[in-house]
This record gives structure tokens, sequence and C-alpha cells, in this order.
């Protein structure tokens, strides 16, 4: 699932890539790879609050991650 959520973000299937990454959090809900990511997704569909609320539990999970970090950054953002 993982892998398939990562080809259809890089697509921009930000659809596709929600449902196969919020598999992936049914099996390890706290994996930073899926929260940042998800995040990514939300904040491309203008979901600023969900985009927000993964990127702080990413980053509480992985808290010494740059990439966390800047996802955070960019969720606060609000423009895509």
């Amino acid at each position: 699932n993982f892998g398939l959520g990562m080809a259809a973000l890089l697509g921009n299937r930000l659809k596709d890539a929600e449902v196969y990454l919020t598999r992936c959090l049914k099996r390890r809900p706290e994996e930073p790879a899926v929260l940042n990511n998800l995040s990514i997704i939300y904040r491309k569909m203008h979901k600023y609050k969900e985009a927000e609320e993964f990127a702080r539990h990413a980053l509480k999970v992985f808290p010494d991650s740059p990439e966390v970090k800047r996802t955070l950054e960019d969720a606060l953002k609000k423009a895509p």
C-alpha cells in the first residue's frame, strides 16, 4: 500500500494516494513517513486542518526529522 500510495501521490492522484496511505495507518498508526505524506496530500487537497494534524502527529513520532518539520511549516502556510 505504501508504494502504491507514493506512486499515486507522485502522479498527483491524491484521492488514490489518500486511500492507500490510510490503509497503511491501520497497520502502523505511528509510521512517520505515512503520517508525513498524508499531511502533504491533505495540503494539496486544501484540507489544511487535516494537513496540520498529520504533520504534528508525524513530528511527535519523529521530532528530529527536518523533512517532517518542513511539512509542518508548509501545512501552516495554508497555500499549495
